[in-house]
């Protein structure tokens, strides 16, 4: 039995007695340590509810949850296991089995009692049970497209610009800041909102501005001192040699360019103080030790105060003078620590504020609180919250330690063990819950230390890659080292990768520790490289390449070279799993039509754009147009879509005549129409009656039914070429009808942007490819990994209004907070913005190494590094990198195995089949005779999908859909709950548990309008359904009829009989094999006795009712069965709820 190298730090993870910090890199198995240690924890708890795993994504939680409840499953089904690692787990789920039967959990019934949560979701639970310290009342929906709300705050916020309010002077300080460009205003506000959460506990650091500017210098004083001691350290040993020359330097400076910094060193002695009056000494030592480019000087001259000859004519001195100091020099250019050191100096800001900065801060501290209060009113209007206001919430109702909420009193009493999985992604408000969740835990296990509550963080700082979610890895290393509210955590780092090949582990050993930086910073968030061990044996079909392409089409070229690396690996194994992974969607521009080409199929989420295809812009136009009449930008796209199909001279003449209307106005006047050829006038004349007959139906349909019906007229769907791109206009429509709100479109800008966010459907194939970024690929593996467009970088970052950093020092024991506005339009930026700027770059290019790692290291057996360069024209030799490209920090490793490939000149003519002939370049539009076919709404693309026979007519279930009434309200009351059970069936019961009361309420507000139930009875409807799904959910065996555990497990199952000669359809409610291997056929009841009708009366007539049904169901699927089952029937009565089980 071969047990993995750090194993005593496994088994020490697992001591429930220790709060413990798992340091666990890439292909450790963290996921199973983790489902360990709750096994373990389970063991000896009170009840399963003291124990709380937090996740950051649904998915993460799932898998957990899964992975628990899988194990407790198989101890109790099978013998020990040989395995070292499946025997442990068995051994602590038979033990949490124990415990589970001595306290009657009942935890395989009742697994919702396993509390694994996202941090989303405990901080909306919070809230929930404190709705009046969360200033929430009824729980709010979370909003899909908060821009909107953003939006309407900001634009209230500055609409009160010219009015006599008590910020006024402030807010036209602000506009005149950014020169009154009320567009950027509200850019750099909404920029602001959105992350607030990170902002708002800054803002009022002090009431009085005076005590806040000295505050906020003191820290801009700790920050220079900080690295200034750091820089005197790394020199103090050299100073005696170095000292010498900077004098000779500063002095022969000051006799040749008096106005030189490096003037400063003259007469230096010792090397400077570290104090901010001394920063420009220390600047001048700087530029004697660096070029502009910030590289290491390796010579200097008369302009670095090294002449030909010294003042007193010895040329003899003055090059023995400047050979000593070019052999100092070279000592120096290995020492990377002292180059960033250096370079950090060079951007430190100054120790004061500019007192025009100032200005706008101290008044951007008065403003931005009544923004924020400006969005809370817009939330309370809307009913809409976002995440950030989920998360502040959650904060309120905890309290804080001087003061704590009844809330947080009941969670300490309940909650004994919390554990944090990918804590290295954590943000600053998330952490300050858990900082406030773990209050008192301190004092408590100091009074308990036999039975403590513990803490248990996983993560890995080389993989914290979410910077653009305020993820602050700062964290991590903080809590690794220090704890988290006085609650110590011992440090267990794993070594051993059980992912990938030993080839692939050592590769990624010697790149990426020379990528990483060497030593630790928590402000940057700086983190060292951890080597690995690898677990697995070697393998012989393992494969690391490097591959570059340079030349006018070298993309090209890579994508082709894409396509030749997954055929070749699909020939050699087609079950392998391959996965292309890129930094942005952007990146696959040319790759996926590669492999389109290529006739590959492929699975990927959230990567094709939409918007990338000619009918879903198309539909844009059209609807932008329909909107607005004046849009001419929309109206001329329109005009030149295949519906229309009017030529360039013809679109260009009528833009000519129609300058002083807009284009449809002029479409309607047959003079100004008549410069335009026979032909133009003829496709013009068919669509005007259909446009005309559209707008007088503007206000009688929905925006969605209208646009469409438009579009089928206009002969739209007669030239849509596929089913998935009718597919694509499904979900436009689809996203249309979402966004309307009454009789108009909310913002038909915001419309646009939800356009552009919409993609492709997942593709449903069998194929082992996989297409994703790589952020989209963490914690998932693949046998061969493809990394195209390594080279590559992302397009710069906006610049916010307002940029901090939270401070620490080097020794992480002391912290401060840097703050400064944006610079006024046409200014410099001042010292300090630069500063933070220069910070939230290093910072980007720390995390870029990172992501690089992660892609790296989802690799089992095959890595390709593909990357494109441009060639110097002087050296003829790529062009490294840039240095906000994920290859750049590994680039002085990668260089030496890159094998370049020249891409050809003729590439896109002849490998790629692409002509470029301007015959080819002509409109594609329907004939000018075109007539469209019938079609009835509400279903108008049914018509027109390609190549799918008519459905046929079958008889219906009858016995299973009640008799028609006057009173509409039973049939749609039990049409709708049977449609929520068999969502549950399919995606778990938490797509009920999991949504406020507010947004239950509007999800079956949506099914009952969309089965046309009059609104008066909407309130009788509601509570009927939600008194139905609540008492199955809160009914043991209503759980047991919905646990995930059953296999077969299915929900309204179509079947077919045939009927004196008829065919009929069934459909069966639920059925499922349980674990005795027995299969279930139940029908669910959602109706209620009738006036003084008893419940024994009431499920007699039921049965006697419904038994020939189930008899039937029963006859069907015992026909069907491969292998005999017991066949057991039930009713299942969500009025009382009532379990009955039928003997037939």
């Amino acid at each position: 039995m071969i047990l993995p190298v750090d194993n005593e730090q496994r088994l020490a993870a697992l001591n429930p007695l220790h709060s413990v910090c798992v340091t666990a890199p890439a292909g450790s198995g963290k996921t199973e340590l983790l489902s360990q240690r709750v096994l373990k924890l389970l063991a000896s708890a009170d009840q399963p509810e003291d124990i709380l795993a937090i996740t950051f994504t649904r998915k993460a939680a799932a898998e957990m949850h899964h992975r628990i409840i899988d194990a407790l499953r198989f101890a109790a089904s099978s013998p020990e296991p040989e395995q070292a690692h499946k025997k442990l787990t068995w051994q602590l789920a038979r033990d949490a089995l124990d415990r589970d039967q001595q306290c009657q959990w009942h935890l395989l019934e009742n697994t919702g009692r396993l509390k694994v949560q996202t941090i989303d979701s405990l901080c909306a639970s919070l809230t929930r049970q404190m709705p009046i310290l969360s200033n929430f009342g009824a729980q709010p929906q979370v909003s899909d497209s908060s821009q909107r709300l953003y939006q309407m705050a900001v634009h209230n916020f500055l609409q009160q610009l010219e009015q006599n309010t008590y910020f006024a002077d402030d807010l036209m300080l602000l506009m005149a800041h950014v020169d009154n460009d009320m567009a950027k205003a509200e850019r750099l506000l909404i920029g602001l909102l959105q992350r607030r959460d990170q902002w708002l506990i800054h803002i009022g650091i002090s009431s009085d501005p005076e005590t806040a500017k000295e505050k906020l210098e003191l820290s801009l004083q700790q920050l220079i001192s900080d690295v200034l001691e750091q820089l005197y350290s790394e020199l103090l040993a050299i100073a005696p040699e170095l000292l010498p020359l900077l004098d000779y330097a500063g002095c022969n400076m000051q006799w040749q360019q008096s106005d030189s910094p490096i003037c400063a060193l003259a007469g230096i002695i010792e090397l400077p103080a570290n104090d901010p009056v001394a920063l420009s000494q220390w600047r001048a030592i700087a530029d004697m030790l660096l070029t502009q480019s910030n590289s290491w000087r390796k010579t200097v001259d008369k302009r670095a105060g090294f002449p030909t000859e010294t003042q007193d004519g010895d040329k003899a001195l003055a090059k023995s003078l400047k050979a000593n100091y070019v052999e100092l020099l070279k000592g120096f250019h290995d020492n990377d620590a002292l180059l960033a050191l250096l370079l950090e100096l060079r951007h430190l800001p100054d120790a004061e504020f500019d007192q025009q900065q100032w200005q706008l801060l101290a008044a951007l501290t008065r403003l931005l609180p009544t923004l924020v209060a400006q969005l809370t009113l817009v939330f309370q209007q809307q009913g809409e919250v976002d995440y950030s206001e989920i998360s502040m919430a959650a904060l309120q109702a905890l309290g804080d330690g001087l003061s704590p909420t009844e809330l947080a009193m009941k969670l300490d009493h309940q909650l004994c063990h919390i554990l944090v999985d990918e804590f290295q992604d954590t943000a600053s408000p998330q952490f300050r819950l858990l900082d406030r969740l773990l209050e008192g835990w301190s004092e408590y296990n100091s009074v308990n230390p036999e039975k403590p509550n513990t803490l248990f963080i996983v993560g890995d700082g080389m993989q914290s890659i979410y910077g653009f979610r305020e993820a602050n890895v700062g964290l991590f290393l903080e809590a690794r080292a220090q704890g988290l509210n006085g609650v110590p955590l011992q440090d267990l780092p794993l070594t051993v990768n059980f992912r990938s090949d030993p080839a692939i582990v050592s590769w990624i050993n010697s790149t990426f520790s020379q990528a990483f930086p060497l030593l630790e910073n928590l402000s940057r968030g700086a983190v060292p490289f951890e080597h690995a061990e690898a677990f697995n044996a070697s393998d012989s079909g393992s494969e690391i390449t490097v591959e570059g392409f340079m030349g006018e089409d070298a993309r090209l070229q890579e994508a082709e070279r894409v396509v030749q690396l997954v055929q070749h690996s699909q020939a050699e194994n087609p079950r392998a799993s391959i996965a292309i992974l890129v930094r942005n969607r952007s990146h696959l521009r040319d790759i996926i039509p590669a492999l389109s080409r290529a006739g590959l199929s492929w699975n990927a989420t959230d990567i094709d754009p939409l918007a990338s295809y000619s009918p879903i812009l198309d539909l844009l136009s059209l609807t932008k147009a329909l909107f607005n009449t004046a849009d001419r930008i929309s109206w001329s796209a329109l005009l030149r879509t295949p519906w229309l199909g009017l030529n360039n001279t013809d679109l260009h003449a009528l833009l000519a005549l129609s300058r002083r209307y807009s284009i449809w106005s002029s479409m309607q006047d047959p003079e100004l129409l008549a410069p335009l050829s026979a032909h133009g006038r003829q496709r013009l004349n068919a669509v005007i009656p259909i446009l005309s007959a559209a707008y007088q139906q503007r206000y009688r349909l929905s925006a969605r039914s209208w646009v469409e019906g438009v579009w089928m007229a206009l002969g739209g769907a007669a030239v849509v070429t596929s089913r998935s791109e009718f597919d694509f206009i499904d979900d436009y429509f689809e996203l249309l009808e979402n966004y309307q709100q009454g009789e108009l479109l909310p913002s038909i800008d915001e419309f646009e942007q939800a356009v552009q966010r919409l993609y492709a459907a997942p593709q449903t194939t069998d194929s082992q490819l996989h297409v994703m970024t790589i952020h989209k690929a963490k914690g998932l593996e693949f046998d061969r990994v493809i990394l195209p467009a390594m080279a590559r970088q992302p397009r710069s970052d906006d610049k916010s209004l307002l940029m901090w950093r939270e401070y620490l020092s080097a020794d992480g024991h002391s912290s401060g907070l840097i703050m400064s506005p944006l610079g006024a339009t046409g200014n410099e930026e001042d010292s300090i913005y630069r500063y933070l700027r220069f910070e939230q770059k290093q910072s980007t290019r720390l995390e870029n190494t990172r992501l690089f790692y992660v892609a790296a290291t989802r690799a089992i057996k095959q890595l390709h590094i593909l990357l494109t360069a441009e060639k110097d024209s002087k050296t003829d030799l790529p062009k490294p990198p840039s240095q906000n490209s994920l290859l750049h920090s590994a680039w002085p490793v990668l260089e030496q195995q890159v094998q370049w490939t020249e891409a050809v000149a003729d590439l896109k003519a002849e490998q790629f089949g692409l002509d470029f002939d301007q015959s080819s370049l002509s409109l594609q539009r329907l004939r000018a005779n075109w007539v469209a076919p019938a079609w009835n709404f509400p279903n108008p693309l049914q018509d027109y999908y390609l190549n799918d026979e008519p459905m046929s007519e079958q008889g219906c279930d009858d016995l299973n859909i009640p008799q028609a009434v006057t009173d509409p309200l039973p049939q749609i009351v039990g049409t709708v709950s049977h449609w929520l059970f068999e969502v549950m069936v399919k995606q778990g019961v938490d797509c009920w548990l999991e949504k406020t009361q507010q947004q239950q309420q509007q999800w079956l507000q949506a099914l009952l309008h969309y089965h046309n139930l009059p609104e008066l009875l909407w309130p009788q409807a509601i509570e009927q359904i939600t008194r139905s799904v609540d008492n199955t959910l809160t009914d043991a065996k209503g759980r047991w009829l919905f646990a995930p555990e059953h296999s077969q497990s299915l929900a309204e199952l179509s079947l077919l009989s045939t009927v004196d000669g008829s065919v009929r359809s069934n459909s069966i409610d639920r059925c499922f094999i349980d674990a005795a291997n027995v299969l279930w056929i139940v029908d669910y009841k959602t109706s209620s006795p009738q006036d003084n009708e008893s419940k024994r009366d009431f499920v007699a007539r039921e049965i006697e009712h419904y038994q020939h049904q189930l008899a039937h169901y029963k006859k069907l699927l015992s026909a069907r069965l491969e292998q005999q089952l017991v066949i057991k029937t039930a009713l299942y009565f969500t009025y009382y709820p009532y379990w009955c089980e039928l003997d037939l």
